[in-house]
């Protein structure tokens, strides 16, 4: 697959009922589809964060382009930077000190299970369904730059 045509990748847990909702409402409130979604538990989730080679949790969101990687938080407001009204305005809690924002991040994705319950599979709406790669030859070498 070309990923040329792709300007961001969101990388999420796959088995997560919260995880697979915030994906359904992401499509919803940005309509972009150079904007694609990839589980972590998939063939090319798992080759990406093997190829990252980072100690990354199931529950940490990843938001990858050509040059950048972020991760909980801040992936979130990035995100969150090119949504419609009114949920762009949901970026103001980025004022918050990172220690914060994550730490917040890091108690809901702990207690995710608990509220959401995990998800196997489930029925995919097929706009979601266009946006999630799943194609098992992405070829990640031209976005696996040093990252800011």
């Amino acid at each position: 697959m070309n990923l040329a045509d792709i300007e961001q990748v969101i990388v999420f847990d796959g088995e997560c009922g919260l995880c697979n909702r915030f994906v359904r409402f992401a499509v919803k409130i940005q309509p972009k589809r150079d904007i694609k979604f990839l589980s972590s538990q998939s063939q090319p989730g798992e080759a990406l964060l093997n190829e990252l080679a980072r100690d990354l949790q199931p529950s940490t969101v990843l938001l990858i382009s050509p040059n950048s990687l972020l991760e909980k938080s801040g992936a979130v407001f990035s995100f969150l930077k090119q949504a419609k009204r009114p949920w762009c305005w949901l970026r103001i809690f980025q004022v918050l000190p990172k220690f914060i924002s994550d730490g917040i991040y890091n108690f809901i994705a702990k207690n995710r299970h608990l509220i959401f319950k995990k998800s196997q599979s489930c029925s995919i709406d097929p706009k979601v369904q266009e946006r999630i790669l799943d194609d098992e030859d992405i070829d990640w070498s031209a976005w696996l730059t040093p990252h800011s």
